[in-house]
């Protein structure tokens, strides 16, 4: 048995339920043990959601926390409901959103179920949003579903697919994942032109399309009263060191996808996925004008390496060059966990120029403190190492395949969740004092709480649209499911 042939006898539905239940682990930990995120752009988007839930004036503080906007109506309510495990539960829903939009994109890539697994793995996996939650999720996290929504408009026709994607990007959305759907659909348009025409010619005029871009546009028009994120402070050389060696250096935005996912996507390259570098790379230059571009780039690689493990299962002797490269850079990170135990101030002079000065040394288990580099750098060469040996197990032999394969879907997911929640611990701290509870207004301690009027209204409205976004999103995945059920058998 070919190692395509072992992929492709698992399951979409299996693969799927195990990527979700590996995400929401990691997350529901901090939930269960009840932790609160350290870094100062999520603590604030923390109390501003805070206070609007115990009704205060005012729009909802910046985009995300969709279960969070759906509660704000029942705020005065909730009483004396604890916020954290709302805020943890909030989150647990965006990362669904996420989530379930990585996984119907990378469907529409690939049809190896593996590959699909595997993409993602590496970006649910990656994600990081303690210290910056706008810009390490919020930014990107509403761009894998609303390219699958649009793509489904151009499919079908369907115009209510095209509506969604926009509410989505309005409630969920930032101008960098505005920006970022539109470049898309721009480098598509490149690529493959007489597709794009042909889909575009084939759409038909309807009666209610002068309704559909009327809710177009109010859905447009919700991006406009939000707040805008906060600005990151960009580090492009920490971050190069985070995307090769794990160390999660920044506290902003961090680009570690797994050794495996980097490996894969460099043989995943050749010269017709070339063309595809240079429309990329202008897409993150002007995406770098509205916010920071490194997560839609570590998004691109992560689907970059689905093509990569594609090209593997098909030609696993042609895995060579990325075994060795990985190889090497295990050497690299052992020399570098043993001059870090040895000589930990010369690793500090080292990274000053990449990392700015580092703080104060009084919390030991924040990852910039140097003396925990010797541990992710020892964990990362290990599973490079492993990730290496792995790539060679794949050309050894086709007898060695099925093994090779196995060992991949479950040291990748080691691979990157591993990182996921040894930075989660970094990053978060148990509770000494407790966010306050969801305190009612004054005046509102016995009867009906009294909320302003504004503020009512726009909860309300909201929460609607929130609430059959919600809904629709259900609805819709399903149905894509089903769809894309249908073509793989037709393929086959």
């Amino acid at each position: 048995m070919t190692a395509l042939q072992a992929g492709g006898r698992l399951s979409h539905r299996t693969l799927f339920l195990t990527a979700l239940l590996l995400n929401y682990v990691v997350v529901l930990s901090l939930l269960g043990d009840g932790r609160l995120p350290r870094g100062q752009a999520t603590r604030e988007f923390i109390d501003r959601h805070h206070q609007l839930l115990a009704g205060q004036e005012g729009p909802p503080a910046g985009p995300g926390g969709l279960l969070l906007i759906l509660l704000r109506p029942l705020g005065p309510w909730l009483g004396s409901l604890p916020f954290l495990p709302l805020f943890h539960l909030s989150m647990v829903l965006d990362e669904l959103i996420f989530l379930l939009g990585v996984w119907l994109l990378a469907r529409r890539f690939s049809p190896s179920p593996v590959a699909v697994f595997f993409v993602t793995v590496a970006a649910a996996g990656s994600t990081l949003w303690t210290d910056h939650v706008h810009a390490n999720f919020f930014a990107f996290h509403s761009v894998p579903l609303a390219l699958v929504l649009i793509h489904e408009f151009l499919d079908s026709g369907t115009r209510r697919n095209l509506f969604f994607a926009l509410l989505l990007l309005a409630l969920q959305g930032t101008l960098s994942s505005a920006l970022a759907v539109l470049l898309y659909f721009v480098s598509w348009t490149l690529l493959s032109s007489r597709d794009v025409v042909a889909r575009l010619r084939a759409l038909r005029r309807e009666p209610r399309d002068g309704l559909w871009i009327l809710a177009m546009l109010a859905a447009g028009s919700l991006a406009l009263l939000r707040v805008p994120a906060p600005a990151v402070d960009p580090r492009p050389a920490g971050d190069i060191v985070d995307l090769l060696l794990g160390a999660a250096l920044s506290p902003n935005v961090t680009v570690y996808c797994g050794f495996f996912t980097i490996a894969l996507a460099a043989h995943a390259l050749d010269r017709r996925r070339l063309l595809l570098l240079a429309p990329a790379l202008g897409s993150f230059v002007l995406l770098s004008l509205a916010g920071p571009a490194l997560p839609f780039a570590k998004l691109f690689v992560v689907f970059l390496a689905g093509l990569g493990v594609e090209k593997l299962l098909r030609e696993p002797k042609g895995a060579t060059a990325p075994a060795i490269g990985l190889m090497l850079l295990a050497i690299g990170l052992t020399a570098l966990t043993l001059l870090s135990l040895n000589s930990p101030d010369l690793v500090e002079d080292a990274l000053r120029p990449v990392l700015g000065t580092p703080p104060g040394r009084l919390d030991t288990t924040y990852p910039r403190d140097l003396r925990f580099l010797h541990d992710l750098f020892g964990v990362g060469a290990f599973a490079c190492g492993a990730a290496a040996a792995v790539l060679f197990l794949f050309r050894a032999g086709p007898r060695t395949r099925p093994l090779a394969l196995a060992l991949l879907l479950l040291l990748h997911p080691m691979d990157v969740y591993g990182w996921k929640s040894r930075m989660f611990w970094f990053r978060t701290t148990a509770q000494t004092a407790r966010l306050p509870r969801i305190e009612e207004p004054p005046d509102g301690a016995r009867g009906i709480p009294s909320v302003p009027r504004s503020s009512l209204l726009w909860s309300l409205a909201s929460a609607a649209a929130g609430a059959g976004s919600l809904l629709w999103l259900g609805l819709l995945s399903r149905g894509i499911l089903r769809e894309l059920r249908r073509r793989s058998g037709e393929a086959a």
